[in-house]
């Protein structure tokens, strides 16, 4: 080889080490600013950044990977690590002030409470929060509901006989829907400051519900819970209901962090008519 060719491919292997090392560095950049830029988001939505980590897929993933879709439907997730037997899945749906397209503000409150250590004992598994679009309603998304968690429940990871579902607000509407829709797959239900379809009542019966409402409730009418809950014991059911006494329209965060309460009630409920998992 003569000094000049060998020059050549000197010269070529610098130029390709620096633009490899150039490249890289550009991306290690950018990926280190998307998410900055989701943590100053996130902050501004209410959101840690303890809690922004719990709820992810994998190591270390940027706003577009964790942004995960089923049509339009965003969600995040938490998955439980070293996973050797079937884990519970929690199906999280928030009330209308959380909707948009931002996949981080239905971080607040459950998803929070949840991703504590405290809670994390009590409540092990997978935990799917999903986000309702800005001007749609979770009764317009069942569909989509239904699609992310069929998705899950196939998952090897996840326990079909332990599956639930709570909301409240728009959520509890929510919850109700999406039981009435495929009341076979849920263990338990939780519908909080919520109201459904009375005539659904025969397809759930067999759903063990906890029901929760204020009576000052002055966003949702706390005659929705009721009409439920009669409608339910119409047809033989025996769900649980608790009506809280001058408890306005956030009945949720009271409910929901009670030590003996609605979710360690819900996590020792198993789904006995899943005939998928006999």
């Amino acid at each position: 080889m003569n000094i000049g060719h060998q020059w050549r491919s000197r010269r070529g292997r610098i130029f390709w080490g620096v633009f490899f090392a150039g490249w890289i560095g550009a991306n290690v950049f950018a990926l280190w600013a998307l998410d900055e830029w989701e943590l100053a988001d996130a902050k501004k939505q209410g959101v840690s950044r303890s809690v922004l980590r719990y709820y992810r897929v994998g190591a270390r993933l940027v706003p577009s990977d964790q942004q995960h879709a089923v049509g339009q439907l965003l969600y995040r997730v938490h998955e439980p690590k070293h996973v050797t037997t079937p884990q519970p899945l929690l199906l999280f749906l928030h009330g209308a002030g959380s909707r948009g397209d931002d996949n981080l503000r239905q971080l607040r409150s459950l998803p929070e409470q949840l991703s504590t250590p405290e809670w994390q004992a009590r409540c092990p598994g997978f935990i799917v929060v999903p986000q309702c679009p800005e001007f749609s309603h979770w009764t317009q998304e069942l569909p989509s509901l239904m699609r992310l968690v069929e998705m899950w429940r196939t998952d090897s990871r996840v326990d079909k006989r332990r599956i639930y579902v709570t909301g409240y607000s728009m959520g509890g509407y929510g919850t109700w829907g999406l039981i009435a829709a495929r009341p076979e797959w849920f263990a338990a239900a939780v519908p909080i400051c919520g109201g459904g379809d009375p005539d659904s009542a025969a397809k759930i019966g067999d759903v063990p519900i906890w029901a929760v409402h204020g009576d000052a409730d002055d966003v949702v009418p706390v005659t929705q819970s009721r009409i439920m809950i009669e409608a339910l014991h119409a047809v033989g059911a025996s769900p649980k209901y608790s009506e809280l006494k001058g408890v306005a329209h956030d009945s949720w965060t009271e409910e929901y962090q009670r030590q003996e309460g609605v979710l360690t009630w819900m996590f020792e409920q198993n789904n006995d008519r899943c005939a998928e998992c006999r």
